[in-house]
């Protein structure tokens, strides 16, 4: 018999607030921690983009990977995009905002996600 994974739990889990959002935001905040310059560059880069309308997580990651060489998996670019709106809110004119959609990592986060 082949595996097929861990057997599912029976517990029950609110919509959006599942252990795997928490993870995800986990492994995001340890990439940034880890990543410094990598991370200062996808702020500003996203920042400038920003001012000039909306950017997507994808749109970042794709960056991230073509300027620094970097792997990092398509999961946590979501996860990225709420970390640098948590650092820099948008406040109607400055800072961060990127298009984003519900998800299991909203109930880890601050960023103000709009719909």
């Amino acid at each position: 018999m082949r595996p097929c994974g861990p057997p599912p739990s029976g517990q029950m889990q609110i919509p959006g607030l599942g252990s795997e959002g928490e993870e995800l935001m986990r492994e995001a905040r340890v990439w940034v921690a880890l990543h410094y310059t990598e991370w200062c560059w996808y702020k500003r880069e996203a920042l400038e983009r920003s001012r000039r309308g909306d950017v997507s997580p994808k749109l970042m990651i794709e960056l991230l990977r073509d300027e620094f060489r970097v792997e990092i998996p398509n999961a946590v670019g979501p996860a990225l995009a709420r970390i640098a709106m948590e650092e820099m809110p948008w406040d109607g004119r400055h800072g961060i905002r990127m298009r984003l959609a519900r998800s299991k990592l909203d109930g880890f986060t601050t960023a103000a996600v709009r719909r």
